[in-house]
């Protein structure tokens, strides 16, 4: 792959509108498969029932209807308004049917199954509670009609309200009625108009990445494994040098040292507890432009490591121990920093550094 080719997509990827990956509460918390679709039901229940305490009173219904383009329904007579869900019809179950003695509005809803649904006797159910009524089908996308279930759905008098259409709707509504409606609900309901956002493919910064994949996924694919190939090649020069600055210092100390994890050089003293560490400093890229060099105990109780610190702060006298919030209980202190060195300089430091942790014990232990 040529270097302008990389060059023109990195330059294109910085073009497009930043997102933030950040989960929604009920993306948190959604269910595998038809289950999620179940949740949604509630949710559609709760607030399309005017009684319920979310403080939007008939904003749902008012939607739903506006979005038929129904002009046989009005909001005018929604007193006493029932909202059942699962309601059975002839062995199936209709996902939700608003009704009172003058209206009814049945929904089946569809997040992610297909259209498998018996219709007929959903319609028939519905008619029961009014023949003045709405029957929908609530769709994340819009159903083709050239689809093989779109047929049915004419033939038994349901139409097709997409979420995006319905919540615009109830959005554009939302600003007079905010101010009066329960805080905690306008929250979950807000949550869950950006949950369906993001799963209806409607959300446009989204898209755009989205589309810039697709056109250029075959070059994104070749540019990713000459990053891999990067990576590793570097990845094999750090292992190469630790190796090196390993047996230099085994030959220098006469002890074993050993590289933790391809990238911690280390060694530890008396019984494992007190050791040194070393590294590359790797911030956002691998680079071996830096090195630090550190003294560290492991695992050791509060009062054996009591009389080791005393010695070490008084052998480096302005320096600290710094807490490592891990399962090991330990403390580090950094011995030395060390930018635009050499090899040989390093080994230098690794020496002393590993001298003074050897006359600390010894210090302690003759103390003991």
């Amino acid at each position: 792959m040529e270097i302008t080719e990389m060059k023109h997509l990195l330059g294109e990827f910085k073009k497009l509108p930043k997102i933030e990956h950040k989960p929604t509460y009920l993306e948190i918390c959604k269910y595998p498969g038809s289950r999620f679709e179940q949740i949604c039901s509630r949710l559609l229940a709760f607030y399309s029932d005017p009684k319920k305490p979310h403080g939007f009173g008939s904003l749902f219904i008012n939607s739903l209807i506006e979005c038929s383009g129904d002009e046989k329904l009005d909001s005018h007579s929604l007193q006493d308004v029932k909202v059942v869900t699962e309601d059975y019809a002839d062995g199936n179950r209709i996902d939700l049917v608003i009704y009172n003695v003058s209206f009814a509005i049945g929904i089946e809803n569809k997040i992610d199954a297909g259209l498998y649904n018996d219709l007929n006797s959903y319609k028939k159910r519905i008619d029961s509670y009014s023949d003045n009524n709405l029957k929908i089908i609530l769709s994340l996308n819009r159903i083709d009609k050239k689809e093989k279930n779109a047929k049915k759905i004419i033939e038994n008098g349901f139409i097709n309200i997409t979420y995006s259409d319905f919540l615009t709707n109830v959005k554009s509504k939302l600003g007079e009625l905010a101010y009066h409606a329960d805080q905690t609900y306008f929250t979950y309901l807000i949550d869950f108009m950006k949950t369906i956002n993001k799963m209806t493919g409607e959300n446009m910064p989204l898209e755009e990445h989205h589309n810039y994949f697709d056109n250029n996924f075959k070059l994104i694919e070749n540019m990713l494994e000459s990053f891999q190939q990067y990576k590793a090649d570097l990845l094999n020069k750090q292992n190469e040098k630790l190796d090196r600055l390993k047996r230099r210092m085994e030959e220098e100390s006469k002890r074993k040292w050993w590289i933790f994890g391809c990238h911690d050089f280390n060694i530890k003293v008396d019984k494992g507890k007190i050791g040194l560490e070393g590294w590359f400093l790797n911030k956002d890229k691998i680079t071996f432009d830096e090195f630090a060099i550190f003294i560290t105990y492991w695992d050791m109780d509060a009062s054996s490591w009591q009389k080791y610190e005393t010695q070490f702060l008084k052998s480096f006298p302005g320096k600290r121990f710094e807490v490592i919030h891990d399962n090991r209980s330990r403390k580090r202190m950094k011995f030395h920093h060390l930018s635009n060195y050499s090899e040989d300089d390093i080994l230098t430091s690794l020496t002393e550094c590993y001298k003074k942790i050897d006359e600390v014990v010894m210090t302690v232990q003759e103390e003991n």
